[in-house]
């Protein structure tokens, strides 16, 4: 036979109407809290508080994808990269030098025309006019002016199935360094807007719930989990992308790993901007949660009083 409490003794002997002796003042309070009714407040709360932070996870790694993409497709940042692989796509050095006696002798007989490179197949005019001295400078040349061309039109620079297939080289080109366009500028313009719109407000939400210490909590997980994620992913593949440039004997593939590496630093120095700044909002939560234990250490004196 169980043998009943005697707090259930205190607490019965309280509800009868018989004269008892007082019950002690923390029976009370015990008694009193017990008959509170539970609320499921702090349940529901910290559900809220999770499912927040990981939507603010979420929508922040993909404003930081999405700027990572503003910055990658800004004209003075892709025009360098197209250049670097349509010289390996378009195979313009072998191009230019087997022109070069003709644009000579054109340009002697008639040095105002423009002309176009025979099996170039971007719309590039050279004026015979400004015709540089070097075959080298030619090439530099008609590569600023290519990658401005495909920057502004695209893959229509490249003319009716400019594109290619999806295996061939240029078919590699258009599912890659072809989205370094105007285009392709503008869509990650409007991405990062609107994901900017959906995370602001779920973010000052998210911190606006939790109390004290916890909005410093919320803050910093919402701003720091994410972007470390992003940021290990970015190491990773930058890592691999060198190694696999490399590797591969193709110099149109290698060219296109290269500026992978390259690109993905962006994306590195972004999320880890964002991480840092998570990071400081989980220090000062660190420091306020620390802050009542400090106060408790005792501190020996430098100089203790002598006694006389």
């Amino acid at each position: 036979m169980t043998e009943r409490p005697p707090e259930r003794d205190r607490f019965e002997a309280a509800l009868s109407d018989e004269p008892q002796a007082p019950l002690p003042t923390g029976a009370v309070r015990r008694i009193d809290r017990d008959l509170r009714p539970r609320r499921a407040g702090p349940v529901s709360f910290h559900s809220m508080s999770w499912a927040l932070a990981l939507g603010c996870g979420v929508l922040g790694a993909l404003f930081i994808a999405a700027w990572s993409g503003v910055q990658v497709t800004e004209q003075g940042h892709a025009e360098p990269l197209q250049e670097r692989t349509l010289a390996e796509l378009t195979e313009l050095d072998a191009i230019v030098r087997d022109a070069w006696p003709q644009l000579i002798d054109a340009a002697a007989a008639d040095p105002s025309r423009l002309v176009l490179l025979p099996h170039y197949p971007l719309a590039v005019p050279v004026a015979l006019r400004e015709l540089p001295s070097r075959p080298l400078l030619l090439r530099d040349r008609m590569l600023r002016d290519s990658a401005t061309l495909v920057y502004e039109q695209g893959l229509d620079a490249f003319g009716e199935g400019g594109g290619g297939g999806i295996i061939s080289s240029r078919g590699v080109f258009r599912f890659t360094i072809g989205h370094l366009t105007a285009d392709g500028h503008e869509i990650a313009l409007v991405t990062g807007a609107v994901t900017a719109a959906l995370f602001v407000p779920l973010f000052l939400l998210l911190v606006s719930i939790g109390r004290g210490l916890e909005r410093l909590l919320n803050a910093g997980l919402a701003l720091a989990i994410a972007p470390a994620g992003l940021a290990i992913a970015a190491l990773l593949f930058r890592s691999v992308a060198n190694s696999r440039a490399g590797d591969t004997a193709d110099p149109f593939t290698a060219q296109l790993w290269l500026i992978g590496a390259d690109t993905s630093e962006v994306l590195l120095r972004n999320a880890a901007i964002a991480a840092v700044l998570g990071g400081v909002f989980l220090g000062l939560f660190a420091l306020g949660r620390l802050a009542p234990l400090a106060a408790l250490i005792p501190i020996p004196e430098r100089f203790p009083h002598r006694s006389a």
